[in-house]
């Protein structure tokens, strides 16, 4: 099980493939993603994607780079920010690698776009490339600000200073590269709960597929690699990074933040409970039977959902069990017995 936190697939590299590579990823054991947008369009295309895929959830955003390319209206942004599978603000941040002529403005772009994240009460994206010293500054002026510091370069003291302050830290392709020991170095101190699995797919492709597009089914490369350093399989370095971004971006089961994208419930609790009629909801991606749950499911055998949120228990041996509700109003509930 995998969770990309950030990978942009309403990036034009997925033009051409994108409608059979999202299925195949779910499919691959990928079961969430989270799509930044970089500017108003991407913004849209990422939350267009997460209404098109249920394991997939959006973040709204202007990035530094994009400022100049686009009307920067934090009032579009605080709209489509309010969208039910929008989970956070960004990317946004500070790029000086690429423009070393509007600084100011980048700065006040990024602290517009903190206070946002504040008002509405979520977290942030922060992309810092070049910029250390200006984005640290900018994460103490938001001492109630919470989110992650995208595919983190900086050094291990900067990182010491962020986690203090309450931020993840993202890991990347890039700390299988050849010369990641400054990342390294960071990824051993950063305490386990702190540490979010990424791609930024297309980009970083990791070791061995370095220069080929990237997709989140590399995730296994950053997992083995964050296991090597923390001591972890694989496996449990994916569950840890799993649990940790599901906390941060209030997806499933996160104590007091879920948000389930759920559609009504086609019938009351009674009826459901007397028929063999399904029960879906679209946080998932399989539809199982009220009358067959307990042992028979040939889709999954799990008794979570995609998002995470777990099923009421069934009867063992019953012939019908006990099934969860979704409602839209409610979120998931367990129906009353009669």
């Amino acid at each position: 099980m995998y969770f990309d936190t950030h990978a942009h697939y309403d990036d034009r590299h997925f033009d051409s493939d994108r409608d059979e590579l999202l299925p195949a990823l779910f499919e691959a054991g990928v079961e969430l993603i989270v799509d930044p947008g970089c500017d108003t369009a991407s913004s849209r295309a990422a939350l267009a994607l997460a209404e098109q895929y249920p394991f997939v959830w959006a973040a709204v955003g202007i990035h530094p780079e994009e400022m100049a390319h686009d009307p920067c209206d934090l009032a579009v942004i605080r709209e489509l920010a309010r969208h039910p599978k929008c989970v956070a603000i960004g990317e946004v941040g500070l790029d000086y690698y690429w423009d070393k002529e509007h600084r100011a403005e980048q700065r006040a772009l990024f602290r517009a776009q903190m206070e946002l994240a504040l008002e509405l009460d979520k977290p942030v994206i922060v992309h810092d490339r070049d910029a250390h010293g200006d984005c640290l500054a900018i994460a103490r002026d938001y001492p109630g600000a919470r989110g992650v510091f995208h595919c983190f370069s900086g050094s291990a003291e900067m990182a010491e200073e962020l986690l203090a302050l309450g931020w993840h830290l993202g890991f990347d392709g890039p700390i299988t590269y050849k010369n990641a020991r400054r990342a390294l170095e960071v990824l051993a101190l950063c305490p386990p709960e702190r540490i979010l699995m990424e791609t930024d797919s297309p980009y970083l492709t990791p070791v061995p597929l370095r220069g080929k597009r990237n997709d989140s089914r590399n995730l296994i490369y950053v997992a083995e690699k964050i296991g090597e350093v923390k001591g972890l399989t694989a496996e449990e370095a994916a569950a840890l990074c799993m649990e940790n971004g599901k906390r941060l971006f209030g997806i499933g089961d996160a104590p007091g933040r879920s948000r389930c994208w759920a559609t009504p419930a086609p019938a009351s609790p009674r009826s459901r409970r007397s028929s063999a009629r399904s029960t879906t909801c679209r946080c998932c991606i399989w539809t199982r039977c009220s009358s067959c749950r307990t042992g028979r499911s040939a889709r999954r055998t799990s008794s979570s959902t995609s998002c995470g949120i777990s099923w009421a228990a069934t009867t063992a041996g019953s012939s019908t069990g006990t099934t969860a509700i979704c409602c839209s109003r409610g979120g998931w509930r367990r129906p009353t017995r009669s």
